[in-house]
């Protein structure tokens, strides 16, 4: 079974641009631009791993995690936070989460993928 990859971004142009990295290398994705439905699709999808912009318009992503973290059933997902925020490094200290800043190439995505021995 391969590694199943939650994306979530408003920038539909940027979801599809990692959605496509991560499924010619062999990831099952799922995205979401919207974070109303985010718990329902994270206990659907049941991702091994979060990319998690942080500047969402409805629930940013340093709330998001923490509503998934509060969550018995979720609270072992990673989460990586992406964001061409120059602040990102601060956001992504708050939780102690590691982060990648936009834009990213699929290399960069790896080496933090390697991070949680996610291949």
């Amino acid at each position: 079974m391969n590694t199943r990859i939650l994306i979530c971004d408003d920038d539909v142009d940027m979801v599809k641009l990692i959605s496509r990295m991560l499924t010619k290398n062999g990831y099952d994705v799922d995205e979401i631009t919207q974070m109303v439905d985010f718990m329902d699709k994270v206990q659907k999808f049941d991702p091994d791993m979060i990319l998690m912009d942080i500047s969402m318009p409805d629930i940013n992503g340093v709330d998001a995690t923490r509503m998934l973290y509060a969550n018995e059933s979720t609270s072992y997902i990673p989460v990586i936070f992406m964001s061409a925020d120059p602040d990102i490094e601060l956001f992504a200290s708050q939780l102690n989460k590691l982060y990648i800043k936009k834009p990213f190439d699929i290399d960069k995505l790896r080496a933090i993928l390697n991070v949680y021995s996610i291949q």
